[in-house]
This record gives structure tokens, C-alpha cells and sequence, in this order.
């Protein structure tokens, strides 16, 4: 089913909302969509592998007390859906203070990450402002991975227990290479990947002058085919570069 034609921007009431980032709406024409919001990634709740993340529950409430049961607007960017079918929308709630864009909300919070996916870029540089605001004041995820230091070696020993936890890692890099899709950064030992978009290297620093550098990155961990993963989604989770 295809979203309102017409103008980028229209207005629905949500009528479930099934996580921090995803929610069901009613357009007034009586249609119903699937949203998912653009920008930003929360922790997972319902993935079949990954279970309930670290701060799933919170960011899904803190979503669902912006936006249940409200009018919001929904703004699409250039690429319409995903490949879920699900509609992609920057959400927007007006409130007595002004317009408030959910998805900054949620990273201010320190609720969600960045994700980037191109060619739906407007917003950015707010997400990018609340995303600084959340980083500095240690909110949310980055308060509780500033106080879990650990190296790539302990990660990889705790990863039972520290899978879709969000951590601060010391990685000693020894080797960048360039993938089809990604830039994959490993430590000597190949235990802990540090993985970033094609997409978004414009973003980043030239990953090549990492090697026999140490990186202290925050992120959340995740098991990968090759060992431990840590996605970046900003450069803003790189906290710490040392010779």
C-alpha cells in the first residue's frame, strides 16, 4: 500500500508503537502504515536472535510517552520504504513549546545511535547537534558504556554476558581493510571489529592512519560471523586516539 501521495510531509495519529524507533500509524484518510524512523537505530526488542537489548524497554517507552496516541507529523525523505516495506519518516510532534523532532529527542536522551543510510540526509545536522548534547552530558547509553571500560580481549571473554551492551572499548589497531560495503578496523588478535558504512566515510577521519594506534570507542556489542562487532555510526563514538 503506498503512503499519501501529495506532499513530503502529512499528518497521522500513532496508534501502536512496538519500539523505540518503529511505530503504527492512522493516516486521515483512514490508512494505515508501518513506520519506521530515519536517522537513528535503538537497541533491539523483538529480534529473533539478538532478544531485548540493552535500554530496548526504555527507549520504547520514552517513545511511546512522546508520540501514543498523538498527532504527528510524518515527514518522508527520498527513499520512501525500506526493505521491510515499512514506511521511512522523519517523525515531528508540535507541542506547546514548539515542533519537536522525535528521533533528536531520543538520541538527546542518549536512547539511540545515529544511522545514516543514504539518500535520506535531512535532519542530520540536528540529530548530529543532540547526539554532541547527549555524548557530553554522559546520557543514556553513554553514561552506563563510559563506566565499562574494557579491552578487546575482555570482550571477547565476556561476550555472553556483555552481548547488546553498550561498552567503552580499547582497541589496539593492527589492521583497516575495505570491504565491498564497510570499513572493518581489528586488533592483532581479530577478536573485536570496529565496522563503519562506505557511506559514511566521508564522516569519518582516514581509518589507514589508525593502524599501531589506539582507539577508545563506545558502541554496543554484537556478536558477528568473525567474533565481536561494534558498529560506528558517528565518528562521535571514537572518545579517545593515542599513538
Amino acid at each position: 500500500m503506498a503512503a499519501p501521495a501529495g506532499a513530503a510531509t502529512s499528518t497521522a495519529v500513532v496508534t501502536d508503537v512496538f519500539d523505540g524507533d518503529t511505530v503504527r500509524v492512522r493516516f486521515d484518510d483512514g490508512q494505515i502504515e508501518r513506520v519506521r524512523y530515519l536517522l537513528i537505530d535503538t537497541p533491539e526488542l523483538h529480534h529473533p536472535l539478538k532478544g531485548v537489548e540493552e535500554l530496548g524497554e526504555e527507549a520504547l517507552r520514552f517513545n511511546a510517552e512522546l508520540v501514543e496516541g498523538r498527532e504527528i507529523v510524518v515527514e518522508r525523505d527520498r527513499a520512501e520504504r525500506d526493505r521491510y516495506g515499512r514506511l521511512l519518516a522523519h517523525p515531528r510532534l508540535v507541542t506547546d513549546e514548539g515542533e519537536l523532532l522525535v528521533t533528536a529527542a531520543l538520541i538527546r536522551a542518549g536512547l539511540a545511535l545515529p544511522l545514516f543510510i543514504e539518500p535520506n540526509d535531512r535532519h542530520v545536522e540536528r540529530i548530529e547537534a543532540a547526539l554532541e548534547e547527549a555524548r557530553r552530558n554522559r546520557r543514556g547509553l553513554w553514561g552506563l558504556a563510559w563506566e565499562r571500560p574494557f579491552s578487546a580481549a575482555q570482550i571477547w571473554t565476556f561476550l555472553a554476558h556483555l552481548r547488546g551492551r553498550f561498552v567503552r572499548v580499547r582497541l589496539d589497531v593492527a589492521e583497516v581493510r575495505r570491504t565491498r560495503t564497510r570499513w572493518l578496523v581489528t586488533d592483532a588478535d581479530e577478536r573485536l571489529t570496529l565496522a563503519f558504512s562506505l557511506a559514511q566515510e566521508g564522516r569519518f577521519p582516514d581509518p589507514l592512519s589508525w593502524v599501531g594506534k589506539t582507539l577508545d570507542v563506545i558502541g554496543k556489542v554484537e556478536a558477528g560471523y568473525r567474533g565481536v562487532e561494534i558498529s560506528l555510526g558517528h565518528p562521535l563514538q571514537i572518545v579517545g586516539l593515542s599513538p
